[in-house]
């Protein structure tokens, strides 16, 4: 099961498919990658895709705290980091348009693009 150490004792599970742009898709709360089933396996024809379940979400490690937008797109930076991608297209549904925003905001070189659904 791929995992990717993001914090002191938070692990946070991740797909990596397709080649070409690469593109993150952020799920909303209470959810989990798994939601973008029906869309990254159409992306991945031409695109590489990375689905995150978020901390406390999915089969990711639960933790107390933290679930800030600021914390969660921290989180994302060293997914990327640990699967060597520089740039990024995010597309994010619900609480995700709030981290691929903070993402944006705080790491400006590394979105390229912002898709946000249902902010």
């Amino acid at each position: 099961m791929p995992m990717a150490l993001v914090a002191d004792n938070v692990e946070l599970f991740y797909s990596d498919h397709g080649q070409g742009p690469p593109v993150l898709m952020l799920h909303g709360w209470t959810c989990d990658g798994a939601d973008w089933s029906w869309l990254a396996g159409d992306l991945t024809v031409d695109h590489r895709v990375v689905v995150v379940d978020f901390r406390g979400h999915g089969r990711s490690t639960r933790t107390v705290d933290l679930y800030g937008a600021q914390v969660l797109a921290n989180d994302m930076v060293r997914v990327l980091q640990h699967l060597s991608i520089d740039r990024v297209v995010v597309v994010g549904h619900s609480m995700g348009t709030t981290v691929a925003s903070a993402l944006a905001v705080e790491y400006p070189d590394t979105v390229s693009a912002l898709v946000l659904i249902d902010p």
